[in-house]
């Protein structure tokens, strides 16, 4: 189930990345607070989105196949 919405979320999400919003934001645009990222232009966020999930499911892969020894 996760690997399916996260493949619908970024499919989804490709259709806005390449938006000039989402590519160059005004500096004085709205952020969204990430703690490791910092501060995001927040109508960038779900294109931030789709690759957070990528990156955290292959954390939860890793862990287990981790567990499977």
């Amino acid at each position: 189930f996760f690997k399916q919405a996260s493949d619908e979320v970024g499919a989804r999400l490709a259709q806005v990345a390449n938006q000039p919003h989402v590519v160059t934001p005004p500096k004085d645009a709205p952020r969204v607070h990430h703690p490791f990222f910092g501060r995001i232009y927040a109508k960038g966020w779900p294109w931030v989105l789709g690759v957070h999930q990528i990156t955290h499911r292959r954390q939860i892969q890793r862990v287990i196949d981790g567990l499977k020894g």
